[in-house]
Protein backbone atom coordinates (compact mmCIF):
# COMPACT_ATOMS: atom_id res chain seq x y z
CA UNK A 1 0.00 0.00 0.00
CA UNK A 2 1.04 3.61 -0.35
CA UNK A 3 0.44 6.86 -0.73
CA UNK A 4 1.76 10.56 -1.99
CA UNK A 5 2.80 13.41 0.43
CA UNK A 6 4.96 16.29 -0.29
CA UNK A 7 8.27 16.84 1.01
CA UNK A 8 10.62 19.97 0.80
CA UNK A 9 10.06 23.29 1.61
CA UNK A 10 6.46 23.28 0.51
CA UNK A 11 5.54 20.48 2.57
CA UNK A 12 3.36 21.86 4.67
CA UNK A 13 1.10 23.23 1.76
CA UNK A 14 -2.18 21.82 1.04
CA UNK A 15 -2.19 18.90 -1.35
CA UNK A 16 -5.11 16.98 -3.31
CA UNK A 17 -4.52 13.86 -4.36
CA UNK A 18 -7.60 12.19 -5.76
CA UNK A 19 -6.71 8.50 -4.06
CA UNK A 20 -6.08 8.21 -0.21
CA UNK A 21 -4.22 4.86 0.53
CA UNK A 22 -4.59 2.22 -2.57
CA UNK A 23 -3.29 -1.00 -2.82
CA UNK A 24 -0.39 -1.79 -5.13
CA UNK A 25 -2.17 -3.67 -7.98
CA UNK A 26 -0.42 -6.50 -9.68
CA UNK A 27 2.52 -6.59 -7.55
CA UNK A 28 2.80 -10.08 -5.43
CA UNK A 29 3.02 -10.10 -1.74
CA UNK A 30 6.39 -11.56 -0.89
CA UNK A 31 9.82 -10.33 0.63
CA UNK A 32 12.61 -7.83 -0.08
CA UNK A 33 16.35 -8.58 1.17
CA UNK A 34 18.28 -6.57 2.42
CA UNK A 35 19.82 -4.45 -0.63
CA UNK A 36 16.19 -5.59 -2.70
CA UNK A 37 14.21 -3.33 -5.12
CA UNK A 38 11.22 -2.95 -5.85
CA UNK A 39 9.37 -0.73 -8.93
CA UNK A 40 5.82 0.18 -8.68
CA UNK A 41 4.10 2.81 -10.83
CA UNK A 42 2.06 5.83 -9.27
CA UNK A 43 -0.45 7.48 -11.64
CA UNK A 44 -0.22 10.94 -11.12
CA UNK A 45 -1.65 14.34 -13.36
CA UNK A 46 -3.92 16.57 -13.26
CA UNK A 47 -7.87 16.17 -12.04
CA UNK A 48 -11.07 18.24 -13.36
CA UNK A 49 -13.23 18.70 -10.46
CA UNK A 50 -15.57 21.70 -11.30
CA UNK A 51 -18.26 21.16 -8.56
CA UNK A 52 -15.50 20.87 -6.15
CA UNK A 53 -15.96 23.79 -3.07
CA UNK A 54 -14.30 25.47 -2.41
CA UNK A 55 -12.62 25.69 -6.08
CA UNK A 56 -9.35 23.15 -6.49
CA UNK A 57 -6.48 25.41 -6.81
CA UNK A 58 -3.69 24.26 -9.16
CA UNK A 59 -1.13 24.67 -6.78
CA UNK A 60 -2.81 22.06 -4.94
CA UNK A 61 -1.80 19.68 -7.41
CA UNK A 62 2.01 20.26 -7.93
CA UNK A 63 5.04 20.34 -5.94
CA UNK A 64 7.95 17.92 -4.72
CA UNK A 65 6.24 14.84 -3.72
CA UNK A 66 7.67 11.61 -2.25
CA UNK A 67 5.59 8.14 -2.34
CA UNK A 68 5.16 6.79 1.39
CA UNK A 69 5.17 2.94 1.05
CA UNK A 70 3.88 0.87 4.52
CA UNK A 71 6.09 -2.02 4.45
CA UNK A 72 6.32 -4.59 7.04
CA UNK A 73 9.00 -5.79 9.59
CA UNK A 74 7.82 -9.26 8.34
CA UNK A 75 4.95 -10.75 6.69
CA UNK A 76 1.74 -9.67 8.01
CA UNK A 77 -1.84 -11.16 6.91
CA UNK A 78 -3.38 -8.57 7.53
CA UNK A 79 -1.47 -5.12 6.41
CA UNK A 80 -3.04 -2.75 8.84
CA UNK A 81 -1.69 -4.85 11.80
CA UNK A 82 2.03 -4.83 10.90
CA UNK A 83 4.96 -3.80 12.52
CA UNK A 84 6.16 -0.99 10.15
CA UNK A 85 9.74 -0.16 9.02
CA UNK A 86 11.06 2.73 9.68
CA UNK A 87 9.72 5.92 7.54
CA UNK A 88 13.22 6.32 5.91
CA UNK A 89 13.36 2.88 4.81
CA UNK A 90 10.01 3.11 3.26
CA UNK A 91 9.68 6.90 1.28
CA UNK A 92 10.61 7.57 -2.26
CA UNK A 93 13.34 9.76 -3.76
CA UNK A 94 11.27 13.27 -4.45
CA UNK A 95 10.28 14.28 -7.88
CA UNK A 96 8.40 17.23 -8.91
CA UNK A 97 4.96 17.10 -10.28
CA UNK A 98 4.14 20.13 -12.43
CA UNK A 99 1.59 20.83 -15.26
Amino acid sequence: MFGIRRTGPDSTKALFSDFAWACVGGVPTGQIPPGGKTTVRVPVGSVDQPAMQPPLKPEDLVGLMRVNFLLCRSYSADSDDCDAMPETERISNAFLVTY
